[in-house]
């Protein structure tokens, strides 16, 4: 069964803490693939430095398919991104211009690995965002200071930032099974309980034979 750590699922039971483990692999993530892709580029010259090209493998492309790659990818770049995207291709065209294809290609694919790491950071922190406003929810309350009767408007408030919160999703970072809408539906849900939040506890199993049932004859 795989392991989830606010929604990052592990598909094997690793032999550290898994929530260090996904928090240290998010974090190596996110530095790799950086806004800007700095640290990207940085370590794909680093590759093409050392990297000794075969000559029927690294064919020449023309002129204008190499123009066209390097301009389909800048129309995909953040104005952050487009700077050092320059020097990278300026760099490659310099030291490596047999490399260049692959570059491009490189570059192509840091691209949407950026890209996929934003999506799920953005989709992570909003599934974050429920929980603090579910906390702040449930103290303000449940609290010793609660005042009598302000619940439903502090659950209206609530739901309206996280409202809110939910629109600032790029509509790109949508998509089916991303846990949104189900993410949404539990906390409409907790802030609907008429009962204070308690620690879950292990339910019967339907079918089981009750202990006490199964030691008689």
């Amino acid at each position: 069964k795989p392991v989830e750590i606010d929604a990052t699922a592990l598909n094997f039971k690793p032999q550290m803490d898994p929530k260090t483990l996904v928090e240290g692999y998010l974090r190596v993530v996110g530095t790799i693939y950086d806004s800007t892709l700095e640290n990207y580029f940085d370590r794909c010259l680093t590759l093409l430095d050392n990297l000794n090209p075969v000559p029927h493998i690294y064919k020449p492309v023309s002129k204008h398919l190499l123009y066209l790659s390097i301009m389909g990818i800048r129309r995909r770049l953040t104005p952050d991104q487009l700077p050092v995207f320059s020097r990278y291709v300026a760099q490659v065209s310099k030291d490596h211009p047999r490399l260049l294809p692959l570059a491009i290609r490189l570059a192509a694919m840091g691209y949407h690995c950026e890209k996929l790491t934003r999506q799920q950071t953005v989709l992570r922190e909003f599934k974050g965002y429920l929980d603090s406003e579910l906390a702040s929810f449930n103290e303000a309350r449940w609290g010793a200071e609660a005042a009598a009767g302000e619940a439903d408007k502090i659950g209206q408030e609530a739901l309206q930032r996280v409202k809110a919160r939910r629109r600032a999703i790029p509509d790109e970072f949508r998509h089916a099974g991303d846990g949104i809408a189900e993410s949404m539906a539990a906390f409409q849900l907790a802030l609907s309980s008429e009962a204070r939040p308690v620690m879950p506890v292990n339910l019967p199993v339907a079918g089981a034979a009750d202990s006490g049932e199964a030691a008689r004859p």
